[in-house]
């Protein structure tokens, strides 16, 4: 018989984890930063053609760079922030 020890930092780091996967599905929020790596898609194949839909919040369909071969489709895009000056003297680029 194989002893394990038993790490409770790493169970609670794991059901910690296994409560926010949890509560995002239900409140149907992502992370922006999952959400940038990969967004929401619809595929509907019909007799004669596939459709693919993206949900891209944020980003105008101008801005998109769409590739689309045999088997694969590329999406890409970049979300630009206006430059302003606050009075705290920060600056967002």
């Amino acid at each position: 018989m194989t002893v394990i020890r038993w790490q409770p930092f790493r169970e609670i780091e794991t059901l910690r984890r296994q409560f926010d996967e949890l509560f995002e599905e239900l409140s149907g929020s992502r992370r922006e930063s999952e959400m940038a790596l990969f967004p929401e898609v619809e595929l509907q194949d019909t007799d004669d053609n596939l459709f693919l839909r993206a949900q891209i919040p944020g980003i105008e369909p101008k801005n998109l760079d769409v590739r689309v071969t045999q088997d694969s489709v590329y999406i890409a895009g970049e979300h630009r922030y206006a430059s302003k000056a606050e009075d705290t003297g920060c600056f967002r680029s």
